[in-house]
């Protein structure tokens, strides 16, 4: 099987240790299609895209440009501020198959599944409205025909969660992987304190607070975006994810693993 990687990027340096990390820990049959203003040089099974002026701005516009160029049975968009651990790919592959024939055989039908790439530490994962969404999905190419990918409508957020809620409207799932297969660089800081763009979060709110909103606090970011520690209420958890619609998940959620 085939692996598709979107990689947006904007500095040079970055690019390069991104794509050193994918070549050295990456087992299989992978290509990465980067979208930069600059074509990175020396690697095997890159595509470059070339990200002009006037083409779309923001990483969402990278992602979404890079699928007209994969051609792999799995895709799974990537930053250039985190670094896989060795064989990654073969853990995420082997867990997507099992949970994902375990998800068919309950519902007796192929529905889309996407699988969130966890990170080592810290262990928290992401929900909206209180259902899950992962931050690194891995998925069938052949799902996206009818979920769609990373909306380029999102400048800087929310395409992640956008992407997983359209997968569990079509009566899909979204579960998490159970070891943690990336690790977030220093360089990830330069976002600290950096705003998300105002736009995102009316456009999210407009698309999906009529479905799963009612009860939340949708003015703001953090009352219906949360980040929670599984561990710390396995009452919420089954089979790898979290679908907890009611309002009152929130209170549980800051009450452990919540960050701002």
């Amino acid at each position: 099987m085939k692996l598709s990687i979107s990689l947006p990027s904007l500095y040079p340096d970055c690019l390069d240790r991104a794509l050193r990390n994918i070549r050295d820990a990456t087992r299989c049959d992978y290509e990465v299609i980067v979208v930069s203003p600059t074509e990175p040089t020396g690697y095997a099974r890159v595509t470059w895209v070339e990200e002009r002026a006037g083409t779309g701005t923001g990483c969402n516009a990278g992602h979404a440009a890079a699928l007209e160029h994969m051609t792999g049975e799995f895709v799974t968009p990537w930053v250039d501020d985190h670094l896989y651990v060795d064989g990654w790919d073969v853990l995420a592959l082997a867990a997507y198959e099992d949970r994902e024939a375990r998800f068919h055989a309950q519902v007796k039908a192929k529905k889309p599944f996407s699988l969130g790439l966890r990170h080592l530490w810290p262990h928290h994962v992401g929900s909206l409205f209180g259902i899950f969404y992962p931050y690194f999905p891995l998925i069938r190419r052949a799902y996206l025909k009818r979920v769609g990918w990373f909306d380029p409508a999102f400048k800087q957020g929310f395409a992640d969660g956008d992407l997983a809620l359209r997968v569990w409207s079509t009566g899909g799932r979204c579960e998490w992987a159970d070891r943690g297969l990336i690790v977030v660089h220093h360089d990830d800081d330069r976002k600290a304190g950096v705003m998300f763009d105002p736009a995102d979060l009316t456009l999210f709110v407009a698309r999906w607070a009529a479905r799963y909103g009612a009860g939340w606090d949708v003015a703001n970011l953090r009352g219906f975006n949360l980040d929670v520690e599984p561990n710390e209420f396995p009452n919420l958890v089954e089979d790898n994810s979290i679908y907890r619609n009611e309002p009152g998940f929130r209170d549980l959620a800051l009450a452990g693993g919540w960050r701002s």
